[in-house]
């Protein structure tokens, strides 16, 4: 891995982020600071403008906590300056606070590089800073000697949740769909569909030094550059043996291509490079954990499997819940508005890859919006006594239930029985042979219907029956269940 900088001594679209990222603005009136910017809080600044960003990289104290309360758009101004700046080890200013996205985007983001060292991103460089609920999509790239990432360049014991990217990054050192290098910090419940070119290229970010990345995944395509050495990876570029990464949870379903003819090139679906340093590959589960990872073996190629990190799935698998269960994934079918689980899957979201709970609708999932509503039916068959002596009368009731979200309309309950066994009383019945059937009309969400009917039941020698019971609504399936009862002869018996 490349040699990293410290910045201190020894991470859809905003409609599909959760409701539950929503900020909460005060009622009391923003009063304004020295740098310009309204503040919501104590040492808590407001963005909700292109204005408000540039003065907050130019002009504000950037240890203050920040609450976006707007999609911004960048589009119209040019490229950005990076929010937090590591110049040198003698001048730093980089961003420290809290920056909650409230679920909103920034779009439209230029960033082309800056003198000096640190990161090139929207944030240049952070450090014990927090970043979470955000969208941010455009194109960043860097001259040499930059760590760049559409969302922070470099980030220093740093936490980032819930971030999404989108767009395109290139640079000469380290670059990641999200952030250039982590340092001691963490990327969790985040992805990235941009593309990546670098020398040191992951979908989720470039490098990692005793940080981690989990729940996450990336799609876009991760490219090389020239030089003597490339690590490319589905998730994280490069990480060494003295300092690696956790890498927890996550799959890759771009493509990996290093630059034609580069002569040392490492690749891997989830990891591209383990560089092994002063201590041994065996050290690494003591300091890290690189479990529940997959990557598409479709798409990625054979260059997927080179680090070993992961597991190589084909697409078909990759979109099958037993997948991720298999790898101790907290994955459901289907969505959960406010539910226990990380993760959720089904055909209609994310091209049928797994999804991020919390950055959909309550429910995006078509089949399981349907099961949430539609009429559901279950049956029971449930006899008077289940032994019966020949010549006696057996009552015999069958119960439907309703236990879908919708009234089941033009319901039609039905007895079979065996012969040997006749119909003396079926009130409301119309029989066909050895079946009875009721019209039951409608049964409302949750309710139970019940009709029942008498046979006479002969026998000469001890004998088990079946009957039958079934059920059907408009529009949904028949349902059926049985019972059995023991016809016992009149006298004696075996």
């Amino acid at each position: 891995m490349r040699p990293s900088v410290s910045l201190l001594a020894p991470l859809g679209a905003a409609a599909t982020l959760a409701a539950t990222c929503a900020v909460l603005v005060p009622t009391q009136a923003m009063a304004a600071n020295g740098c310009g910017l309204p503040v919501v809080d104590t040492n808590t600044y407001a963005v909700s403008t292109e204005a408000d960003l540039r003065l907050l990289s130019d002009a504000c104290n950037l240890t203050y906590n920040v609450r976006q309360l707007a999609d911004i758009d960048l589009s119209s101004g040019g490229a950005f300056p990076p929010i937090g700046t590591y110049a040198s080890p003698f001048s730093s200013r980089p961003f420290t606070g809290t920056y909650d996205g409230g679920g909103h985007s920034i779009t439209g983001l230029l960033v082309t590089g800056t003198t000096g060292f640190g990161g090139v991103g929207l944030f240049g460089s952070i450090a014990n800073a927090t970043i979470r609920n955000l969208s941010v999509s455009g194109s960043v790239s860097s001259p040499p000697g930059h760590s760049v990432g559409l969302l922070a360049g470099d980030a220093s014991d740093s936490s980032i949740t819930a971030v999404h990217t989108s767009g395109s990054v290139a640079g000469s050192s380290s670059a990641g769909g999200i952030v250039g290098q982590v340092t001691q910090g963490s990327i969790t419940r985040a992805s990235s569909t941009a593309s990546v070119r670098g020398p040191y290229a992951g979908g989720i970010t470039g490098a990692v030094s005793r940080g981690s990345v989990s729940d996450a995944y990336a799609t876009g395509a991760i490219s090389g550059t020239s030089g003597n050495y490339v690590r490319l990876g589905g998730i994280v570029g490069d990480t060494d043996s003295d300092t690696p990464a956790s890498i927890d949870r996550t799959y890759f379903t771009g493509t990996l291509a290093p630059f034609p003819g580069t002569p040392h090139v490492s690749t891997g679906g989830t990891l591209g490079s383990l560089t092994v340093g002063a201590g041994s590959v065996d050290d690494i589960g003591a300091l890290a954990t690189m479990a529940g990872n997959v990557w598409n073996v479709d798409t990625t190629g054979p260059a997927g499997g080179g680090s070993g990190v992961g597991a190589g799935q084909t697409t078909a698998q990759m979109k099958s819940l037993s997948t991720y269960t298999a790898q101790g994934w907290s994955i459901v079918n289907g969505s959960e508005a406010a539910g226990s689980s990380t993760w959720g899957i089904c055909p209609e979201v994310n091209d049928g890859y797994p999804f991020l709970q919390g950055r959909t609708s309550s429910t995006p999932c078509k089949a399981q919006a349907a099961a949430a509503t539609a009429a559901a039916l279950t049956v029971a068959v449930l006899p008077s006594r289940r032994r019966v002596v020949s010549g006696q009368r057996l009552r015999i009731a069958v119960r439907v239930t309703n236990t879908g979200g919708t009234a089941a309309e033009s319901l039609t309950s039905c007895v079979r029985v065996t012969p040997k066994m006749t119909f003396t009383a079926t009130s409301g019945a119309r029989k066909s042979g050895l079946t009875a059937c009721f019209r039951v009309g409608t049964v409302g969400a949750g309710a139970s219907e019940s009709r029942a009917l008498t046979v006479r039941v002969m026998g000469t020698r001890r004998v088990t029956r079946v009957i039958t019971g079934t059920a059907q609504a408009r529009g949904v399936a028949r349902v059926q269940a049985r019972a059995k009862v023991v016809v016992l002869p009149r006298r004696g018996g075996r």
